[in-house]
């Protein structure tokens, strides 16, 4: 294991352990409101703790996941298995096992077809959500389509709509409840979502989330979608460039970002920037010894 996952997941264990306690039971997914709930309660004002579930869930456990898939180091596997199921255990977020098993997915189609069409990536897309339709429908749950097609693929629509009509002759947030929350006075007691959750579903736990284009519409109304807009172009662009220079287009960036922009439709976008840690793949991907994997293919 390269040495930057050595100190990373030390300084995650030690962390996580001061924060929550040993404990590691598995909620049910009746139960993940009440897990967040208890999250938020105990991180109140610990703010790397909130960032290092993130980080670690979304990006550099998914990294090792990956990493230990291509150099076929079962040790590690089994060991990415069990943090990221210990991450579920204290945040109870359903995407994170979602972004989890897609990536060990996408994983084995682009290991077997280095370069997909786009009929082919849509035909496995189709096949791939069927597929999990069908393991549910034999089960009698809905485990599969509610971490996966409905979590990753598609946010109901409707959220959007609450957002917009909740939004569209009020006060915009301006961020203030996160980013801009010493510049501007935030006018509500609740985040958006929570707004939405509150006043749709009658719980103001639940978090009704939405794109990050209708949040940046939230925030500063039209104005605020172009700024979101532009604000990804040159994120992308600037992880394509080191895509290509720093790791030879190696896989695992791509898989990945497949799995960040995904959260694109659940998200705002200074969440993804920093709680979901597209900052923190862009850090990876600038530091990491790729000479490592280029050796062992």
């Amino acid at each position: 294991m390269p040495i930057i996952f050595i100190g990373v997941y030390i300084i995650s264990f030690a962390l996580f352990i001061s924060t929550f306690g040993l404990r590691f039971s598995i909620p049910s997914l009746s139960d993940v409101y009440d897990v967040r709930a208890q999250y938020k309660e105990i991180t109140e004002g610990n703010i790397l703790t909130r960032y290092l579930v993130g980080w670690m869930g979304y990006v550099v456990n998914i990294f090792l996941l990956l990493y230990a898939l291509q150099t076929k180091n079962l040790k590690l596997l089994i060991f990415s298995v069990v943090f990221q199921l210990y991450i579920f255990t204290l945040m109870a977020l359903k995407s994170h096992l979602a972004a989890y098993i897609l990536a060990a997915l996408l994983f084995f189609v682009f290991k077997k077809y280095r370069t997909l069409s786009s009929f082919k990536f849509l035909a496995f897309t189709v096949i791939f959500i069927l597929s999990l339709s069908f393991v549910d429908f034999i089960t009698g749950n809905d485990l599969l389509e509610m971490l996966i097609t409905r979590r990753i693929m598609v946010v109901p629509s409707q959220l959007t709509y609450y957002h917009f009509d909740f939004f569209e002759h009020r006060s915009k947030t301006y961020w203030a409840f996160s980013v801009f929350k010493d510049i501007f006075s935030y006018p509500y007691k609740l985040p958006p979502p929570n707004i939405i959750g509150e006043k749709h579903f009658g719980n103001e736990k639940m978090t009704a989330v939405v794109n990050l284009f209708i949040e940046g519409y939230t925030a500063f109304g039209y104005c605020g979608v172009v700024m979101v807009t532009l604000l990804l172009k040159e994120l992308l662009k600037a992880i394509d460039y080191m895509f290509i220079k720093r790791s030879g287009r190696n896989m695992i960036i791509v898989i990945i970002l497949l799995g960040l922009c995904n959260i694109i439709n659940s998200t705002s976008i200074f969440t993804m920037l920093l709680t979901h840690g597209w900052f923190i793949l862009i850090l990876l991907i600038t530091i990491f010894p790729w000479k490592v994997l280029k050796e062992s293919s």
